[in-house]
């Protein structure tokens, strides 16, 4: 003993832990079983005293805290006894125990009735308190936190610590007048019931279990939360932050406010990473209690397979209500009696059979409002149910509510499954779509998303049959989504690729109307199928490959992004490209330039490749064409400062040709009116540039059967070519460098051109 012991708070610092396993069970029992014998009772003195079990072992059969005393069991040690009494009486109070540190343990062996437990103030002593942390571990044959009377204990499991209750039947707040008494699992601690049920509240009121921040709380059978004849009012169990609690055995139940006169209890599931889970049994919510509550929000999840509200007649005001993103896991919503009620406003209710029981008896209501109606792990979900095919039916709609398959297809029965999806129809007809997680399917023959409609693929493979229209908005992020048949955006319709690691295959085609946009943001996205646009495609911070055809009628905008096309990339008259600085733009086949939409055609800072390989690009055809032919890219000299005069007459900002491949540029020369390209640098990097090289290089590079190639012989990157001009190509095109210019007035009148033709277009 040391009674001048200053217990540093370090001790308590976060370290993370699992909940523990059989084998380690077993073992550490054998451990401490194995400990030497000591007292047949230990008791610190009356009042005051402070106790250290500092990396010893030691067991007796009683361990009592009478008033005031403080016991640390740290470093390894381990204490072995049959129970455990922190303040058992009128009168003991405020005493403190504290397990610390791995392989710290407390053991209770004992077996008789009433003397086999590990009880945390009893007979109305208050404030009595245990703290288990730093992969400290206690196991009891039964628990109980606040018992006949007692008020304010508390027991803290955290940073890794455990508590197990082995045997039988344990509870907090039980017996008239235990008040305010809590159990809080944080931080990665774990409290583990292994038999018999769990009573929270049993005549006492105020009482709480808290799990938070990855808390893991196991009851082994059934949850009795506010029950006895009078008191067992205002308990809660709490999961929050990352809290779990789980009900182990399948056939164990949870109950909240038995009795009349229980009123008031409730579990609260809150945050992302939160789970209650009552596995496959019932939960029933005010069995003859009032104003009890279950509350699922902001991301919790909870399952429990048949739901129960307000089962007795003196049951009222009690409810389950799921609210923002929350989520309640189930096969059955039942209302009992009128004055009770189930709501879902912003959650989602997922159902796990293709036709749950839906039943708000007695002139009670089950509401969902802009909620979710999910399916989840079945093949045969109907999305007619909420208009009269199964009991979803049953449920009152209330604004704009979604239709999810989470790692589910729905039927390919012979109930039609042709839909169209839009927020501005009755309540009850669904505005949108979801396909989340797993492998997920739709069918039908059409499907259709209006102006209010949308549809989200997010975390899935998910293969999406029938030809789909949307002129609302379709997210695929972080998923696989095929679709077997042709995809339309209409006028007002978008689809948005984001959040990178995503594939969409359009094996029908994707047409693009005009006022269709196709988005890609963030990460990276492959898209197959050949694509007709007539509307936008952006790619704002991705990274996209296109693996099939792509024509281009109207605006293909990038900033900041690389772009790949294994197959040919074609800007029709009326489209055009606006790449920002920097843009990358990767050819494996073909780029048919035809545009002659100059106000809106921007590549003069964009870098354009022609490989076979290299960011994204996989194709076999080393030999490409860029063809001007019919495009508004003219031959308008050499009399420039710089490319960047020439925008507007479709510069390119660095042309890159792979090593051994090659570069066709062709275009026309008829009607007075001759093609050319114009380049800030021709990057032939990869190549032989030196003196004795370069005609090879050159030859083998580009092939100029008919127009003129002309480089920026300012560029750092054209030095290799020595401002000089080339004619290789059997009098074909040239290679010509924009000179530096001897007067100012060619420049300016050059200028004066590309005024005046793009006035002309």
């Amino acid at each position: 003993m040391n009674p001048k012991l200053s217990f540093p708070l370090s001790r308590l610092a976060h370290r993370p832990g699992r909940p523990p396993v059989a084998w380690k069970l077993l073992l550490l029992i054998a451990s401490a079983l194995s400990a030497p014998s000591g007292h047949a009772q230990f008791t610190p003195a009356d009042r005051g005293a402070t106790n250290l079990f500092d990396g010893v072992a030691t067991n007796f059969s009683e361990y009592v805290f009478y008033t005031n005393n403080t016991s640390f069991i740290l470093n390894g040690a381990r204490v072995s006894n049959d129970w455990t009494r922190i303040g058992s009486w009128d009168g003991n109070s405020s005493n403190l125990m504290v397990v610390s540190g791995s392989g710290s343990i407390l053991f209770q062996t004992g077996t008789t009735v009433n003397k086999d437990h590990f009880m945390v103030g009893a007979g109305n002593a208050v404030d009595n308190r245990v703290f288990i942390t730093n992969g400290g571990t206690v196991y009891a044959r039964r628990i109980y936190v606040g018992a006949n009377g007692a008020k304010r204990s508390l027991m803290v499991i955290g940073s890794g610590g455990s508590f197990t209750n082995f045997a039988t039947t344990s509870a907090v707040g039980s017996g008239a007048g235990s008040d305010q008494n809590q159990v809080i699992v944080t931080n990665g601690g774990s409290f583990v019931q292994l038999s018999g049920n769990f009573g929270l509240g049993n005549s006492g009121s105020s009482n709480t279990i808290l799990a938070v921040g990855g808390g893991f709380f196991q009851i082994a059978s059934s949850l009795w939360l506010g029950d006895g004849g009078s008191g067992g009012t205002d308990n809660a169990l709490i999961m929050t932050n990352g809290g779990i609690v789980g009900i182990a055995n399948t056939m164990g139940s949870s109950y909240l406010g038995l009795n009349a006169g229980n009123d008031r209890n409730m579990i609260l599931v809150s945050g992302a990473g939160s789970v209650f889970s009552n596995m496959n049994a019932l939960l029933q919510v005010g069995v003859g209690g009032a104003d009890n509550r279950v509350i699922v929000r902001d991301g919790g999840f909870m399952i429990a397979r048949t739901n129960t509200v307000g089962l007795l007649a003196s049951a009222s005001g009690n409810s389950i209500q799921v609210l923002n993103r929350g989520i309640l896991k189930t096969s059955a919503l039942v209302i009992s009696n009128a004055n009770n009620a189930i709501t879902n406003s912003g959650g989602v209710f997922l159902f796990d059979v293709s036709s749950p029981k839906i039943a708000p008896l007695n002139g009670s209501a089950i509401v969902v409002t802009n909620g979710t109606i999910g399916f989840f792990g079945i093949t045969t979900a109907d999305v007619m149910g909420s208009l009269g095919s199964n009991e979803i039916a049953n449920i009152t709609f209330q604004g704009a509510n979604i239709f999810r398959l989470d790692s589910a297809a729905n039927t390919a029965a012979a109930s039609p499954q042709d839909y169209a999806f839009a927020a501005d129809l009755s309540p009850n007809h669904y505005a949108g779509l979801e396909l989340i997680n797993g492998n997920t399917s739709w069918k039908s023959a059409w499907l259709r998303f209006g102006s209010s409609g949308s549809m989200l693929v997010s975390n899935t493979a998910a293969s999406i049959q029938g030809v789909l229209t949307n002129a609302g908005v379709i997210t695929v992020t972080r998923a696989k989504a095929t679709f077997a048949s042709n995809v339309i955006l209409a006028a007002g319709g978008a689809f948005h690729a984001a959040g990178g690691n995503l594939t969409n295959i359009f094996s029908g085609g994707l047409t693009i109307d005009a006022g269709g946009r196709f988005v890609a943001e963030g990460g990276a996205s492959r898209v197959e199928g050949v694509i007709t646009n007539a509307g936008s495609i952006g790619v704002t911070n991705a990274s996209v490959v296109f693996q099939n055809a792509v024509v281009n009628q109207g605006a293909y905008v990038s900033d900041p992004s690389t772009n790949a096309f294994n197959g040919v990339f074609t800007v029709g008259p009326t489209g055009y490209v606006s790449a920002a600085a920097g843009d990358l733009y990767a050819f494996g086949s073909d780029f048919v330039l035809q545009s002659t939409n100059r106000a809106a055609f921007n590549m003069a800072q964009a870098k354009v490749v022609f490989a076979t390989n290299g960011y994204g690009l996989a194709t076999t055809t080393a030999k490409h064409t860029l063809n001007l032919t019919n495009s508004g890219a003219l031959d308008l000299g050499s009399n420039w400062i710089s490319h960047l005069q020439l925008q507007t007459n479709f510069a390119l900002g660095t042309l890159t040709i792979a090593l051994s491949n090659q570069v066709t540029l062709t275009g026309v020369q008829s009607g007075g009116a001759t093609n050319a390209l114009y380049l800030g640098t021709l990057d032939l990097s990869a190549w032989d540039t030196s003196a004795a090289g370069l005609t090879n290089t050159l030859l083998g590079a580009l092939a100029l059967p008919n127009i003129n190639l002309y480089y920026d012989r300012g560029d750092p990157g054209n030095a290799y070519l020595g401002g000089a001009t080339y004619g290789l190509w059997g009098g074909g095109g040239l290679l010509i460098p924009i000179p530096e210019p001897t007067t100012l007035w060619a420049g300016a009148a050059g200028l004066a051109l590309l005024a005046f033709l793009r006035r002309r277009a």
